[in-house]
């Protein structure tokens, strides 16, 4: 099992794609790092070693509190960005501190309706978790259940870039 990682380029110069067995491309290119780095590799748990490392090498137990662990440092890093981004002056006291309140209890309103989307991790939410999920068209989840849910949210919330190349 193998993961690639480079330096991203800057400007418009796209950095030659590393390949394997010859000439073949790797399956999975992450963008990730905000940008810096791009990592390559075949399959998405390889993929995430990128991410999180040794996760390959973790048993299966292990590889799920690896990809939650790393979900809830992603979604305190992306609410940040949220809150920069669109500002909190729309937001009322409640709404402030469950925005940039801690995340060691997951937030649990019944009903959001601030300016600025809440990020949420899908593992402490019905159907899975204990948690009633808010009623909101203006949530972000991050799904760590399986690497690929893991990437795929991630790369919805806006976090990284996700490239698959076409089946040959």
């Amino acid at each position: 099992m193998t993961v690639v990682t480079v330096r991203n380029t800057r400007g418009k110069v796209t950095p030659t794609a590393p390949t394997h067995d010859g000439d073949a491309l790797y399956r999975y290119e992450l963008i990730h790092n905000q940008g810096a780095l791009r990592s390559y590799a075949n399959t998405l748990p390889e993929l995430l070693e990128a991410l999180i490392p040794d996760y390959t090498r973790l048993d299966h137990d292990a590889q799920g509190a690896a990809r939650l662990a790393y979900a809830l440092t992603a979604q305190v890093a992306l609410q940040a960005q949220w809150n920069v981004s669109y500002g909190l002056e729309g937001c009322s006291d409640e709404e402030r501190a469950v925005l940039t309140g801690g995340r060691n209890v997951p937030p649990a309103p019944t009903n959001w309706t601030a300016p600025v989307p809440l990020v949420l991790i899908t593992s402490f939410y019905a159907p899975v978790g204990a948690l009633t999920q808010p009623v909101s068209a203006n949530l972000v989840w991050i799904d760590p259940t399986e690497p690929g849910s893991l990437l795929h949210s991630l790369e919805h919330a806006g976090a990284l870039l996700l490239n698959t190349k076409a089946a040959d």
